[in-house]
């Protein structure tokens, strides 16, 4: 969204609708999908931070602890918000919850598109 922010404002594109559930912060005024009339629409991204397979479980639990530290910095914050994105931190649960969740929504949408890797 930060990367077509200097086009929308400048009026060279217009923003229809957000794809989040909820209202942009560089975009305040622009409604999103769902309010628009599409229902459960919900295109958000997540994006996390990733050890490799088989990182002993108190070293990921550091690394959780002091990246939610980082992301609870103002700078950070006012950062990813110019950036028109939100702050969530959790859990390294929280966030597999999150990836199998994405994984069954856009993996049934693929399915019904009949879209497949090649």
């Amino acid at each position: 969204m930060a990367a077509a922010r200097d086009d929308v404002r400048s009026g060279r594109l217009k923003l229809l609708a957000i794809a989040n559930t909820s209202n942009s912060s560089i975009f305040p005024d622009v409604p999103t999908l769902q309010e628009a009339g599409l229902k459960d629409f919900d295109a958000s991204t997540v994006y996390g931070i990733y050890a490799p397979a088989g990182t002993p479980a108190n070293v990921v639990a550091r690394l959780n602890e002091e990246i939610n530290k980082a992301l609870q910095l103002k700078p950070v914050r006012d950062r990813i918000a110019a950036l028109g994105a939100e702050v969530v931190t959790g859990t390294p649960a929280d966030l597999a919850r999150s990836n199998q969740d994405d994984g069954k929504r856009f993996g049934a949408i693929a399915k019904a598109l009949h879209i497949r890797p090649d």
